[in-house]
C-alpha cells in the first residue's frame, strides 16, 4: 500500500529497488577488499574449507550468533564476520539490506532483528542456517 493511498508504509517492491541497487554493489566490493587482506594472512582453525565468499551479519549477545561464530572458527573458509552492533555503518549496512531484500518479510512482519544473516558474493541472502551452512560447505 502506498503512502498516497492512505498507507502506513510506502510500496516496498518499488522502494527496495533503489536501496537494494546501491547496498549489493557495496557488498561486493566489500568482498573483494576483504579477499585481499585475506590473502595476506591466513584463515586459523581447522575443518572442512568453506567454498562459498559470504558475508555474515550478527551480533555478539545474540545467543544463536555466538553458536555460529563457534561453528564458523570451525570451518574456516571464505566468509566475513560483520558486527553489527561494532560500529553505525555496518548497522546501517545491515538495516538497509534487512529493510529492502524480499527475504526479510517474514522478519519484518514479526518485529525480529533478522540476524544471523548470511549474505553470498552472488546476491543471494538467506536466514536459514542450515540452508547458509550447506552453501558455504559448497
Amino acid at each position: 500500500m502506498d503512502r498516497r493511498e492512505g498507507g502506513v508504509y510506502p510500496n516496498l517492491s518499488t522502494a527496495a529497488r533503489p536501496l537494494q541497487a546501491a547496498v549489493l554493489p557495496f557488498a561486493r566490493r566489500a568482498f573483494i577488499i576483504q579477499e585481499k587482506a585475506d590473502r595476506s594472512r591466513g584463515r586459523p582453525g581447522k575443518g572442512r574449507r568453506l567454498k562459498m565468499r559470504a558475508e555474515i551479519f550478527g551480533a555478539d549477545i545474540c545467543p544463536d550468533c555466538v553458536a555460529l561464530k563457534d561453528w564458523l572458527a570451525r570451518h574456516p573458509g571464505d566468509w566475513t564476520w560483520a558486527e553489527i552492533t561494532a560500529d553505525t555503518a555496518t548497522l546501517k549496512r545491515f538495516l538497509a539490506l534487512r529493510d529492502t531484500d524480499p527475504a526479510f518479510a517474514p522478519v519484518r512482519q514479526g518485529h525480529t532483528i533478522g540476524i544471523p544473516c548470511y549474505l553470498f558474493a552472488d546476491g543471494t541472502v538467506l536466514l536459514d542456517g542450515e540452508q547458509a551452512r550447506a552453501k558455504l560447505q559448497g
